[in-house]
């Protein structure tokens, strides 16, 4: 029986006679030991006579010792109760006590200590209780040694959680338990009580300077345009005050000065009116574009809640900024094929 599904349906035929109560006790506890069940033994008693036998792991004062039951008789070419063969076993537990393991995992399982007295708590363990009230059992904690959570799994000498549970030192385990092929080649899972997504943390950002908080609104191709066009206005600033006989502004004056009157809509006492024109477009482009355009994106900016998000989308992002992936060993086996990451 290197390999066998525990959740099959066996018959077993002994040709040999007379076959001891010892002797199918002991099969029927290697069968229990290898987690099988649902088996039942023909025995024949005479030519015309055989006899079923099955076992049943949970009865009273025998609680995980197998105890050997006569189900059914073959007698005059029939057989009696066949629809006994294969019941249930497991819908009524017998008031046993089963050895529960499980571990601090919170909010799953939460380990409180009064008076002395440890007991547990949590979604997972209000499953557990329920179950137990329906199966009519009774359960006794134990938790991994020296601290450890659900350890390692392997063919031999796991640890932690999986370990206890493969040497069979509790009858079942819990606690915030995923599923992956690996548990599910060495161990048997019950239906999920609670389905997460797995969740990847990433670092944020360093804070932004005051210097970069007022340069990161506008990008650096737009700023590139406005140091364009200021430019330009220093230029004709520079032609208007040297180039022509007399300024348009007052004597003593210079291309800062006109550069900052047109700009930023300086005292209009002193603009001659063949210079009106030049100056309301600048006022126009600085104070009601520029300016408005500016603020309101710095303002869109710095309400925005992801202004320190790494912008790490992609595993080609996470890659190609140089950082490593940590995890637990049990969820990197959902990694295993994926190249971009197990390599990291």
């Amino acid at each position: 029986m290197g390999r066998y599904d525990n959740a099959g349906f066996y018959i077993m035929v002994i040709k040999k006679q007379h076959l001891d109560d010892y002797k199918m006790k002991e099969l029927f506890t290697e069968l229990w030991n290898l987690g099988i069940i649902h088996a039942v033994l023909i025995v024949p008693i005479n030519e015309r006579d055989y006899r079923v036998y099955g076992y049943n792991p949970y009865v009273r004062s025998f609680c995980g010792e197998p105890q050997v039951k006569l189900l059914d008789r073959y007698e005059n070419g029939r057989w009696n109760n066949v629809k006994d063969w294969f019941r249930n076993l497991l819908k009524n537990l017998n008031g046993c006590t089963l050895r529960a393991g499980t571990l601090d995992g919170k909010p799953f399982v939460m380990k409180q200590t009064v008076n002395s007295s440890t007991t547990f708590v949590g979604l997972e363990v209000e499953i557990a209780e329920a179950i137990a009230e329906r199966m009519n059992f009774s359960m006794k904690f134990s938790t991994p040694e020296c601290s450890a959570q659900w350890g390692v799994l392997r063919q031999s000498n796991s640890t932690g959680l999986m370990g206890m549970i493969q040497r069979r030192e509790v009858d079942f385990g819990f606690g915030a338990i995923g599923l992956n092929l690996n548990r599910s080649l060495y161990l048997r899972s019950s239906i999920p009580s609670v389905i997460t997504r797995m969740s990847m943390a990433i670092p944020p950002k360093k804070p932004y300077t005051a210097l970069e908080k007022l340069l990161l609104p506008f990008t650096a191709t737009s700023w590139m345009l406005i140091v364009i066009c200021y430019v330009m206005i220093c230029c004709f600033s520079f032609a208007a005050i040297r180039l022509q006989n007399r300024p348009f502004f007052e004597n003593d004056c210079d291309v800062a000065y006109v550069t900052w009157v047109i700009l930023m809509g300086g005292s209009a006492n002193s603009v001659q009116k063949h210079s009106s024109r030049i100056f309301m477009i600048s006022l126009i482009m600085n104070a009601f574009v520029v300016r408005n355009m500016y603020q309101s994106e710095l303002f869109t900016y710095l309400r925005s809640v992801d202004t320190l998000a790494s912008r790490l989308d992609s595993y080609d992002d996470i890659n190609a900024a140089g950082l490593y992936y940590y995890m637990f060993p049990t969820t990197s086996h959902f990694f295993v094929d994926n190249n971009l990451v197990n390599k990291r």
